[in-house]
């Protein structure tokens, strides 16, 4: 078993994506925090969202063409308690100037 755990953020627009990583890091033991849909909207970090960044080890970031302000929000938030992200870009997508100095999986 594994002790990684992920927090995965995403845009409402990519919930398939969301699904097909959360099914692999399970098939390895890997513990998936995901934020209910429900939390994506609205203007600030849902308190549930910072409570799950806070128990991941890892926080991986999904970067789409529609790249949400929530998205921004949630790696800012990472960002102040020190967790690595991990962006995973569309292709063709522009990394935001406020997320360039985390690493980039482009896919």
């Amino acid at each position: 078993m594994s002790n990684l755990s992920l927090f995965l953020s995403y845009n409402l627009s990519r919930t398939d994506m969301v699904g097909r990583l959360q099914t692999l890091a399970a098939a390895h033991g890997i513990t998936v925090y995901v934020p209910h849909p429900e939390d994506r909207r609205g203007d600030r970090i849902s308190s549930s969202a910072s409570q799950m960044i806070d128990a991941s080890t890892l926080v991986i970031a999904l970067c789409t063409k529609q790249l949400s302000s929530k998205v921004l929000q949630e790696v800012q938030y990472a960002r102040d308690k020190n967790k690595p992200v991990l962006l995973i870009v569309e292709k063709g997508i522009e990394v935001p100037h406020s997320l360039r100095e985390f690493p980039a999986l482009r896919v």
